[in-house]
């Protein structure tokens, strides 16, 4: 296991650990929709994505603004979403169908504003047209800054980093991409 993966698996641990004292401050039902750019690091021209999510936010903190919209607070996701790209010079395209778990942090920094970061694992289904697919493991890592724009509304700008285990395509191991994505998205708190 590379240094990477183990400091992601160390991450998501202790994340995940710091839930059970979540549980006891309370929480609230979401579902977000996100979508932006992808940057891959080789062999693919840039492409789109598009993530939907539905998840808990727990409230970790009494004390941190609370009674407003924005509070300290972890988040568990389930993250479904697509990504295409072109690979360079070909016309048939490669499409990622990804299905992950997600833990997140929100921190408020300001009444209205607040940072996030998380990570997550799950599959990816890759296809690339009328050629081969592959269902595959797959780990992410998100950041970036929220903003309340309205009761339980927030709007989201932040950056992704997602790869895989290496797909097997037509009998040969594909050296995974490694995705970079700039996105935008809103989320709607019940």
């Amino acid at each position: 296991m590379t240094n990477s993966k183990k400091i992601l698996a160390i991450g998501a641990v202790a994340l995940l650990a710091s839930a059970t004292q979540a549980v006891a401050e309370g929480g609230e039902w979401y579902i977000s929709a996100k979508g932006g750019a992808n940057f891959p690091d080789q062999g693919l021209d840039t492409g789109w994505q598009i993530d939907g999510g539905i998840g808990y936010r727990f409230f970790l903190d009494e004390s941190v603004n609370k009674g407003t919209d924005n509070e300290f607070a972890l988040r568990l996701e389930f993250n479904p979403g697509f990504l295409q790209n072109k690979p360079s010079g070909a016309t048939n395209n490669v499409n990622v169908g990804r299905f992950m778990g997600n833990v997140l942090l929100d921190v408020p920094v300001i009444d209205w504003a607040y940072l996030y970061g998380g990570l997550g694992i799950g599959g990816a289904y890759y296809n690339v047209e009328s050629v081969d697919n592959d269902f595959v493991f797959a780990y992410q890592g998100m950041a970036g800054v929220g903003f309340v724009v309205a009761e339980n509304v927030k709007l989201e700008v932040g950056y992704r980093y997602f790869t895989t285990l290496d797909p097997t395509l037509l009998g040969f191991a594909v050296t995974a991409p490694k995705y970079h994505a700039a996105e935008a998205g809103i989320r709607f708190e019940f």
